[in-house]
């Protein structure tokens, strides 16, 4: 919004540095209607100086509106009608009560207030617009029946390059899931959850067996194609309240909230068959792919984020081959 009110600041100043020649548009349009000029009534093509209107916000990338003092549109520039596919041009466009428009643009009625339009709007052609509106001081634009600068700006390409850096902050660029940092604070959210709810929250430490022996054997292409079939596979077993992620080189988690042992033995041992029936693909067809799963149940196994790892984390170690298990719970 700092462009957009850096916009509204030039305009006002080139108003007051040109007041002269305002003047002399005013008193042109005066002459013109052959006595005294009713600005509150003037049809919107008799606003004086609305060639200098054209030509000034014409020029801006931004879109315009002026807005008078009954809510109706006064002025709209080119840039206007691009960014928020309109025909400033139709009939009616002009005096149209900025409610209507609104609508229009796609804001339900009840999501405004007054005439005044949200922060953003999202077009039917998919753009994000900002928008933003500047009352006019009538102490130096005597002369102009509007009351209000709207200015719409098209920040769909900055929203979208926000958007993705959110995502690579919070997502592991090899499997698309959740990233540690991105676990991290659900952990914390979903334990605050459960405290207030006085429930339970699972967590599942997921760890492959042998990767390392993949990794050394196939190569690490092999073992990166091994992480995102085993993500998929994960994905696949998860519900749509429980989250996933990878939070190691082969390690996963998932978080269970209002869980309960049942529901998570049938989710573990669901993640470890899934896991152990995958397709051996470019790995040697002999070599056996497993997984090994902890869990830890909070608040009964730990009341702190970093012990609920601890424990889940060495309920794991338990469920490996050596130790002849395939779960354990902390």
């Amino acid at each position: 919004m700092r462009n957009l009110n850096r916009s509204a600041y030039t305009y006002r100043r080139f108003r007051s540095q040109n007041k002269a020649k305002n003047e002399a548009l005013k008193e042109s349009a005066v002459k013109t209607a052959g006595g005294e000029f009713d600005f509150e009534s003037a049809e919107p093509s008799q606003i004086p100086g609305k060639n200098w209107l054209d030509t000034f916000l014409g020029a801006l990338p931004y879109g315009v509106l002026l807005v008078g003092t009954k809510g109706e549109i006064l002025f709209a520039n080119s840039a206007f009608g691009s960014i928020c596919a309109c025909d400033i041009d139709a009939p009616g466009f002009m005096g149209m009560d900025v409610q209507r428009l609104l609508v229009k643009l796609g804001v339900e009625p009840g999501e405004k207030e007054s005439c005044i339009p949200p922060s953003e709007i999202k077009t039917s052609e998919g753009l994000v617009v900002a928008c933003s509106t500047h009352p006019l001081d009538h102490s130096r634009i005597e002369e102009s029946p509007a009351v209000e600068l709207w200015l719409f700006k098209d920040v769909t390409e900055e929203r979208a390059a926000a958007d993705q850096l959110v995502y690579l902050a919070e997502h592991d660029v090899l499997t698309g899931l959740y990233n540690r940092h991105r676990f991290q604070e659900e952990l914390s959210h979903q334990m605050k959850v459960a405290s207030r709810q006085k429930s339970e929250l699972a967590l599942l430490y997921i760890d492959l067996d042998n990767f390392k022996t993949i990794n050394d054997s196939m190569g690490h292409r092999a073992g990166d194609e091994l992480l995102k079939t085993v993500a998929q596979k994960l994905l696949s077993q998860v519900r749509s309240n429980e989250f996933l992620a990878r939070i190691g080189g082969d390690e996963f988690a998932v978080l269970v909230p209002s869980a309960n042992d049942l529901a998570v033995r049938n989710l573990s041992k669901r993640i470890h068959d899934a896991v152990t029936d995958m397709p051996g693909g470019q790995l040697d067809p002999n070599m056996r792919i497993s997984c090994s799963i902890g869990i830890a149940m909070y608040p009964r196994d730990a009341s702190s984020e970093k012990d609920l790892l601890a424990r889940a984390d060495a309920a794991m170690y338990e469920t490996k081959p050596s130790r002849r298990k395939t779960l354990a719970i902390g």
